[in-house]
């Protein structure tokens, strides 16, 4: 329940401002880093370190996600499930349960990736992968 899960936050600041507010700062922090990980990408094309860059920060922003209480403990195991084969996972949505996405690396072993899906399903999730076939997102400088 998204309206169950804003209130928790709402909670945590009245009750933890300071800290509250530097994780919503961190998060921020992360946004950017993001950004600026895909700039630099599309300056100078390295896979690898783009892909350990955003790995890198999808889990940074998963925990800051949790410690704020939007997370779920069926998220944090499928993410604790991806994170000990080498994947970055996170939930998606207004969190609380539901879904978590994973980005999977071009230069992940197909074993591996089996491996985690045969994981995660037997633990009872249900995995789905799904191939971009267009351009996520486009970064214009105004």
């Amino acid at each position: 329940n998204t309206k169950e899960l804003v209130s928790r936050v709402r909670e945590r600041k009245v009750k933890y401002p300071q800290i509250t507010e530097q994780i919503l700062h961190a998060m921020e922090g992360v946004s950017q880093g993001f950004l600026s990980s895909v700039e630099q990408h599309e300056e100078e094309y390295d896979e690898t370190t783009f892909f350990s860059s955003i790995s890198d920060l999808i889990e940074c922003n998963q925990g800051l996600l949790s410690s704020l209480g939007v997370s779920h403990p069926t998220l944090d195991d499928v993410c604790g499930t991806l994170r000990s084969l080498g994947i970055s996972g996170k939930l998606t949505g207004a969190g609380g349960g539901g879904f978590a996405i994973a980005v999977i690396p071009p230069a992940l072993a197909e074993k591996t990736l089996e491996k985690a899906v045969n994981l995660l399903e037997s633990k009872g999730y249900t995995c789905t992968q799904a191939d971009i076939g267009v351009d996520g997102f486009e970064i214009e400088k105004l």
